[in-house]
């Protein structure tokens, strides 16, 4: 894991942990039970109708972060 350190610029810098073994798959699938709540929500909220939140493009240029374009 890295350790996020700010620098006087307000930079954030993250330093290596060199101590780290190996990294490792993990399946997500299985990190919770099949009956556990946060399935029946992942379920709920993957029905929702969210098209209305991609009727603008969202617009972004190297100078700027993306924004919704007015």
């Amino acid at each position: 894991m890295s350790q996020k350190i700010r620098s006087a610029s307000s930079l954030l810098i993250r330093h290596v942990n060199r101590q780290q073994m190996s990294w490792r798959a993990v399946d997500v699938e299985h990190l919770i039970s099949e009956d556990h709540l946060a399935r029946a929500i992942w379920t709920l909220v993957g029905r929702l109708n969210l098209s209305a939140f991609f009727i603008k493009p969202i617009e972004s240029s190297t100078e700027e972060g993306g924004a919704a374009g007015d």
